[in-house]
């Protein structure tokens, strides 16, 4: 392809300027088709969709060993019930990282929980994706996140309802054994350090269901995500979490449940390309 560039000397007005644009674009329109066929173009010839180092320092985490099995997640819907999306902002006090530590008696937590393994610290190999900075990411020039989680369940054990029974009995439960459910999604945390689940990537499988093989979700994160409920515009981290919960049409309670998990990953890969006009 050949250009004729402007000299020194050469007036720079609308008509000189615009004849080197129609040169380049007829000269690339000319091209034939096998010199941009699939494999022809290298690094060289095609921009950066995304600096990894300027925003993302990793795309996937999770667990690269099997957990322990007292690593397991007894949090749970509120007993107010109502659906699983009144509670899209409510982690586990002693979260958001888990795994959960039920103590000698007690009931179990209300909110979502970030798997991670045990003694990991909570910037450390949980089951979410840090940024190295904020980002509305317009500003990257991304449209989107593609985010996909996944977790491999070892158990799911049935806490006895009653006290006099077994000391960790939550007497808030509900024992529904066909209603009895395990909930995975995916989240965002921003700028402000509010979490956020992202309602559509909610999946729910029974406690009997989810026995029988990995449970796994994924969404698609678009600008429009970061202003939901109480975010600020921005996003910092993208996470995979966990809840228990008993459902029955739109309500939801304390399920009896204690979810031990094996392995957990989550993978999040920047999308730049939009509608091709």
């Amino acid at each position: 392809m050949s250009f004729d560039p402007t000299e020194e000397g050469d007036r720079l007005e609308a008509a000189s300027v615009n004849d080197r644009l129609t040169e380049v674009a007829n000269a690339l329109n000319d091209l034939p088709a096998r010199h941009v066929a699939r494999g022809r173009l290298g690094e060289h010839h095609l921009p950066d969709l995304l600096n990894a180092t300027t925003l993302l320092n990793n795309f996937t985490a999770g667990s690269d060993e099997t957990l322990l099995l007292d690593e397991r997640y007894d949090n749970t819907i509120p007993v107010a019930g109502g659906g699983i999306g009144n509670y899209l902002e409510l982690f586990a006090p002693s979260g958001p990282y888990g795994p959960y530590t039920r103590p000698a008696a007690g009931i179990a937590e209300e909110g979502w929980l970030i798997p991670r393994t045990s003694g990991t610290a909570p910037t450390g190999d949980g089951m979410s994706v840090v940024f190295n900075r904020s980002s509305n990411l317009v500003f990257d020039g991304l449209v989107g996140l593609l985010a996909t989680a996944w977790v491999a369940v070892e158990d799911v054990l049935e806490v006895a309802d009653d006290p006099l029974l077994d000391p960790n009995a939550d007497p808030n439960a509900t024992v529904d054994l066909f209603f009895n459910s395990v909930y995975l999604a995916i989240g965002i945390r921003d700028m402000s350090g509010t979490r956020r689940i992202i309602e559509r990537s909610i999946r729910r499988v029974t406690s009997s269901t989810v026995r029988r093989g990995p449970m796994s979700t994924l969404t698609y994160i678009t600008a429009a995500d970061l202003t939901a409920g109480s975010l600020d515009g921005t996003v910092e981290e993208v996470f995979g979490a966990v809840i228990s919960g008993v459902a029955a049409s739109d309500a939801a309670q304390h399920a009896p449940l204690d979810l031990v998990l094996r392995r957990f990953q989550i993978s999040v890969e920047p999308i730049r390309a939009g509608v091709l006009d």
